[in-house]
């Protein structure tokens, strides 16, 4: 592991939140790298100070505008404020933390489980090139034999497209798993390159505008259509990767 994708993940291990491979690649990092340890420390180090502000009463004038902005509300005489008023008060600035909260956290988890998934899209590539029999279980350049050998093995039917003529010519296709789930994985060359094309069901959060990534030399574009979810990985430069993306898109459904 190298610190660039050690910092990405140091805030979810710091949470326990990393699977237990990424979290033992973690720890082995950490024992050799000075540099991520000390990052690490300073979380834990303002985690602790967190922990001890305690908590803190209101200032006096906050609490005297609370105060006459509820006896404006419900037309009290002056000095007086039944305790319900106060309890809804207190509710509903505990309800608005607790949202915050909520809200923040979701984000922060979607940012680091978007930040795995492509690492892991990465990694599936890489170890599909090892060997020409881990890249494909069906070779072949014809769209009508590669989309039927998918039945019965995913449960949805992938788009497979031939392009042969643009110069992203189909080399065969496997079923990989990624993400929790068993995808699609179509593969196509350009070159000397390879590209493997991930392609499963989409997440009901996700949306349909195309997003890159590039890591380690590697480039992911990543877009939904029809309720499908398309990623696009190789080491290809990101030009060449976003025109065989936008072919893709344009011929979706067969040649």
């Amino acid at each position: 592991m190298k610190c660039e994708e050690a910092h990405e993940l140091l805030d979810a291990f710091h949470d326990g939140e990393l699977q237990l491979a990424s979290s033992a690649a973690m720890e082995r990092h950490l024992c050799t790298c000075p540099s991520c340890s000390a990052t690490l420390d300073g979380h834990n180090t303002l985690r602790t100070r967190v922990r001890r502000l305690g908590r803190m009463p209101a200032p006096a004038p906050l609490v005297a505008r609370i105060g006459a902005l509820l006896r404006e509300e419900n037309r009290l005489p002056t000095g007086t404020l039944p305790v319900r008023s106060w309890r809804a008060l207190a509710a509903s600035h505990l309800l608005a933390i607790g949202l915050g909260g909520v809200t923040v956290l979701g984000f922060v988890h979607a940012r680091h489980a978007h930040t795995y998934t492509m690492q892991e899209t990465i990694d599936a590539h890489v170890r599909s090139l090892l060997d020409e029999r881990t890249l494909m279980q069906i070779v072949s350049s014809d769209s009508h034999n590669v989309r039927p050998w998918f039945m019965g093995k995913l449960d949805f039917s992938p788009a497979v497209v031939e392009l042969d003529k643009e110069g992203f010519p189909l080399l065969g296709a496997r079923v990989d798993y990624l993400a929790n789930r068993y995808v699609a994985a179509l593969v196509y060359g350009r070159r000397k390159h390879r590209i493997n094309l991930f392609v499963s069901l989409a997440d009901a959060r996700s949306t349909a505008a195309m997003t890159s990534t590039a890591r380690h030399g590697y480039n992911v574009l990543e877009w939904q259509t029809d309720g499908l979810s398309y990623r696009a990985v190789s080491d290809l430069d990101g030009a060449e990767l976003a025109q065989f993306s936008e072919l893709v898109q344009m011929r979706r459904g067969g040649p």
